[in-house]
């Protein structure tokens, strides 16, 4: 086929495209309108994707050093025992003078009679419902650090109105029995023992935070104490008060009682020593067994009586002995023969006994032993058995004869 000059190209061609229609009168604006929407598009995606890049650690960096939000939380706090308001019972606060002028006579160090005296408690405490016993707490001094603090007790049948011993002075001394804490150490509560008519029975006294709505207690047994299930002793209780002014009959005790105190606008507080004045009346010591063949002729039983220096009941600190009792009997006069002495006692310290000349010390282990052999009884005016005690113990001691 001859080849196709420019002239005869261009006719052919023109020929191919004369049955298409005619193009639109808008075509080329509406292409146009179309490729700068696809442009513009484009450039606003690419603009957004670099701004989020860019801006991310800016965010992440706000975010760490946004400070967390802060708990709303209520102010709690206790008050001191210098700022606690007077508590007293509105009968029988005559009775507590007899409490601050016991206090004055028997302080080491009294301090002027014109010294200051607040009154945080006067009243009659219910004691597992036998008598009542008077108690008085009360502060003495302007406020520093030579402040104290009193606690006091007594038997109110043994009192008359004034607080005097209804059987006048009596050279033994006064009825109540009175023991300063030191203020700092009162934290929360100050607390008394109140030993009943029986063995082990025990009312527990606490003055508390004004604050104070709840009270629980626990009693930690002392080494070797008899098991709670035979012994009858309670380890913990509780009770509530609308002024923070706690009387729980706790019953028997095997230990010392540790108290915590609680209300809604006090802070949680830890379980504390009672920081009582005086001691708990603890269970009585397992009997004593004596061999077949011997005859018991007297039996001695009771406890130790050790406070530490912030009256709080306990063992000595330097570990020595007390006097814890004695039993004189005459009624072996111009008789003679043998005895032998059995000792039981719990507590973890030491008992130390002597008689006619004889002495010797037992563990407070819960066991029985015997102290020092048999004692020849001469044939002389009566004897004495003396006992001393090492810490807090409870003993129970039998004097046997033989043959």
């Amino acid at each position: 086929m001859p080849a196709l000059d420019e002239t005869d190209l261009a006719a052919r061609l023109r020929g191919l495209s004369a049955a298409q229609p005619a193009q639109p009168t808008d075509r080329v604006s509406a292409v146009r309108g179309r490729a700068a929407a696809t442009r513009r598009r484009r450039a606003l995606g690419a603009a957004v994707a670099v701004a989020l890049v860019a801006g991310a650690p800016a965010a992440l960096l706000a975010t760490r050093d946004a400070a967390p939000p802060v708990p709303v939380v209520a102010v709690v706090t206790t008050t001191p025992v210098g700022a606690w308001p007077d508590r007293s019972l509105p009968d029988d606060r005559g009775v507590a003078e007899g409490a601050l002028q016991a206090w004055r006579t028997s302080a080491e160090q009294p301090l002027p009679r014109d010294a200051p005296v607040r009154w945080l408690f006067r009243g009659a405490a219910p004691r597992g419902g036998q008598q009542a016993t008077s108690v008085a707490v009360f502060l003495v001094g302007g406020d520093g650090p030579g402040q104290r603090l009193v606690t006091a007790h007594a038997e109110r049948d043994q009192l008359d109105d004034r607080g005097v011993d209804v059987g006048g002075p009596d050279p033994g001394g006064s009825p109540w029995r009175t023991q300063e804490v030191r203020v700092q150490d009162a934290g929360s509560h100050v607390g008394l023992y109140l030993p009943g008519q029986e063995a082990g029975d025990n009312t527990l006294f606490v003055l508390a935070d004004p604050a104070a709505r709840e009270l629980a207690w626990s009693a930690q047994a002392v080494p070797y104490a008899p098991p709670a299930g035979t012994s009858g002793a309670r380890r913990s209780g509780t009770t509530s008060s609308p002024d923070g002014v706690f009387v729980e009959d706790a019953g028997p005790l095997d230990g010392l009682v540790q108290v915590q105190v609680a209300g809604p606008a006090l802070p949680v507080q830890a379980h504390r020593p009672l920081t009582a004045t005086g001691r708990p009346d603890l269970v009585d010591a397992p009997p004593v067994v004596l061999p077949a063949g011997q005859g018991e002729w007297a039996e001695l039983d009771g406890q130790s009586d050790w406070q530490d220096g912030d009256g709080l009941a306990g063992g000595s600190p330097s570990g020595g002995y007390e006097v814890a009792s004695g039993l004189q009997d005459d009624r072996l006069t111009g008789t003679t023969g043998r005895w032998a002495v059995h000792a039981t006692c719990y507590g973890g310290g030491r008992l130390r006994l002597a008689l006619l000349g004889e002495r010797g010390s037992v563990p407070c282990d819960g066991q029985q032993h015997v102290p020092f052999p048999v004692v020849d009884r001469p044939d002389r005016e009566g004897y004495h058995l003396r006992l001393e005690a090492q810490g807090l113990i409870v003993y129970r001691v039998a004097v046997a004869t033989l043959p």
